[in-house]
């Protein structure tokens, strides 16, 4: 009977010395951590890729000699098409740019008893582009080579006509928005200057001139 007496007491002693030193263990504190507050990803437009439009607008400007305007100044409309690339670094962009488009340019002088009428029917650049992205926002500056088909007509003592293509350059400005991943828009302000000729050589109204133009146009491009 002792044994059982013993054993049982032994058994109750571990069992509280177990409880006691469980309750001297410190707490340990599992409470949740706080999830990180979602950040919806922003990604930046991309300039880079071909694309190809649509441009349109207004020429002002006249048939020149010198930086003088010798066969009058003009307006017209103008509408066409553009092709090019544009490759994008950080916030910078260059790129490559030709246009083609069909001109209603037209002005007329008369000058003593000769009357010269001069018109631009087709006007191309080829130019480079460099620019700076504000994400869907380009703003951008633009040069290179132009050329055009000029058509020429005297009336008076001596009558006729001359035509043909002629070199030159173009320099502008301009800003491009970007409506959705492949569309976009632009409007730019472009002076071409092409070079001048001698027209009528040999006849009494031998003129040479040039023409001085400054197209203002708005563009609509999808990029591929």
């Amino acid at each position: 009977m002792k044994k059982y007496i013993v054993s049982a007491l032994a058994a109750s002693t571990m069992a509280f010395a177990t409880a006691a030193m469980a309750a001297d263990l410190p707490a340990h504190d599992y409470a949740p951590q706080p999830a990180a507050p979602y950040a919806p990803q922003i990604s930046a437009y991309n300039w880079t890729g071909f694309y190809a439009g649509i441009n349109g607008g207004l020429t002002t400007g006249g048939f020149t000699s010198g930086g003088s305007s010798l066969i009058g100044t003009g307006t017209g409309g103008a509408i066409g098409g553009t092709l090019g690339y544009n490759y994008q670094m950080g916030q910078f962009v260059v790129g490559a740019e030709g246009d083609y488009d069909f001109q209603n340019f037209a002005a007329t002088r008369t000058i003593g008893a000769t009357t010269y009428r001069g018109r631009v029917n087709q006007l191309g650049t080829a130019r480079l582009r460099l620019g700076y992205a504000l994400d869907q926002v380009l703003l951008y500056g633009t040069g290179g080579l132009a050329f055009g088909y000029e058509h020429y007509n005297v009336a008076g003592p001596v009558t006729g006509s001359a035509d043909g293509f002629h070199a030159g350059w173009a320099l502008g400005a301009g800003l491009e928005y970007a409506f959705t991943p492949n569309i976009s828009a632009k409007a730019e302000y472009l002076y071409t200057s092409l070079s001048p000729s001698t027209e009528f050589g040999g006849t009494a109204a031998a003129v040479r001139t040039g023409a001085g133009l400054s197209n203002i146009r708005f563009g609509l491009n999808y990029k591929f």
